[in-house]
């Protein structure tokens, strides 16, 4: 168990100051990545405990990202958006989303929220596949990471 919840954060380069604000939160190790095929990756290599992701990712749809995370594994995944589009909340949630966050929730929401979520999964690791094969990407979840392994910010267009 990690002394403090890895939140994946996967967002356009730039964050919005809301996420930037989760990433700066001492309560949690973040990890920033700014495509689709980086959060896959990131999930498989650093098994985070939250999943920010944004409807404006580049790179392989956010759409396709929620579906195939969701496919694999339990974790909490919130969306975030710039704008509140009602379809894209329905949408979001009916695909396993857990929450659909935009600007126009107070922000003083977004925070205890995020904690709810974790707080429910604490004692209960993600259950996550160990290897999934698509066609685009194979990811092998046998690996695991290094134990005191960095976190990083890991620039478009590479991903992690």
């Amino acid at each position: 168990m990690r002394p403090r919840p890895l939140i994946l954060i996967a967002a356009p380069d730039g964050l919005h100051p809301a996420l930037a604000r989760v990433s700066a939160d001492p309560q949690y190790e973040t990890l920033v990545v700014h495509t689709g095929e980086g959060a896959l990756r990131a999930l498989y290599k650093y098994r985070p405990d939250g999943l920010i992701l944004s409807l404006r990712l580049p790179g392989l749809d956010p759409w396709e990202v929620l579906s195939r995370v969701r496919d694999m594994s339990d974790l909490p995944i919130a969306v975030v958006d710039l704008t509140y589009r009602v379809a894209d909340a329905a949408r979001a949630l009916e695909a396993g989303a857990d929450d659909y966050l935009t600007p126009g929730l107070s922000e003083q929401l977004h925070g205890p929220m995020l904690r709810a979520r974790l707080r429910r999964t604490a004692d209960t690791p993600p259950d996550t596949a160990s290897v999934v094969e698509d066609g685009l990407l194979t990811l092998d979840g046998r690996m695991s990471p290094t134990p005191g392994s960095p976190r990083r910010h890991c620039p478009a267009p590479a991903g992690c």
